[in-house]
Formats: structure tokens, sequence, C-alpha cells
């Protein structure tokens, strides 16, 4: 009997070394599966935080824009600002224009009030007295 183990135990060994090589392929061939897997989802990631990135620099471009613009306005604003304190200082009939009081239907227009949300801007909508055409009378108001 040990003839025949010593004649077959090559094979046995073969046998088992071939099975361990086998299951080590499909574990590789898995692994392989996933590592692909993985790949394509960090390519997705990737380009999700390209787009990211490239918005989040869009919005820094438009901020330094609106930035400029503001300033912009604000040195029309002070300019004209200067132009309204100089016409004042050089025409007493414009600065007296200047230090009156705004007619009535004119000062209503100018009027902000403080709305918060939908149901205070439809309030606002509901209780605001309209300005009146210039062909009505004026009436009580």
């Amino acid at each position: 009997m040990s003839a025949w183990i010593l004649r077959v135990a090559p094979y046995a060994v073969c046998a088992l070394l071939a099975l361990g090589i086998w299951h080590q392929r499909g574990t590789i061939a898995a692994q392989a599966t996933t590592l692909t897997t993985y790949g394509e989802r960090l390519d997705a990631q990737d380009a999700a935080m390209s787009k990211v990135t490239a918005g989040i620099q869009q919005g820094k471009d438009d901020l330094r824009r609106l930035a400029a613009t503001q300033e912009g306005f604000r040195s029309d604003l002070e300019s004209r600002r200067s132009d309204i304190e100089e016409l004042k200082r050089e025409n007493e009939e414009y600065r007296r224009w200047a230090d009156g009081v705004l007619p009535e239907p004119v000062a209503r227009m100018r009027e902000r009030p403080a709305i918060t949300g939908a149901d205070g801007y439809a309030e606002y909508v509901r209780t605001r007295r309209p300005v009146r055409a210039v062909s009505e009378p004026a009436g009580p108001q």
C-alpha cells in the first residue's frame, strides 16, 4: 500500500495545487472586477469634484464682478451726490426744490416696508393704497 501511496501522492499534491491555483484565479478575477468598479467610482467622483471646483471658481469670479459693479455704483452715487450738493450751493431755486418735501404720491412710491416672506408681501399688496392717475381727481386718502 505504501508503494501505491508513493505513486499517487505526487498526482494528489499536483491536483491539490491545481485546485488551489484555480481558486486563487477566481479570487484574483473577483478582485480585478472590484478594482475596476472602484476605479470607475473614483473617476466619477473625480469628475464630480471637477464640476464642483469649476462651480466654486465661477462663483468666485461672479462675486468679484459683482463687487466691481457695486463699487462702480457707489462711485456713481457719490459723484451724483456731490453734483447735487454743488448745484445746491450754486442755485437758490434748486436748493429750495431739493430741500422741499416730496409730494404725497411720490413719497408713497418711495416707501419700502420691511417685508418678510410671501405672507408679508401678500398683506402689503392687499393693504397699500394705489397711486392715482394724474387724470383722476384727488380724493380723500
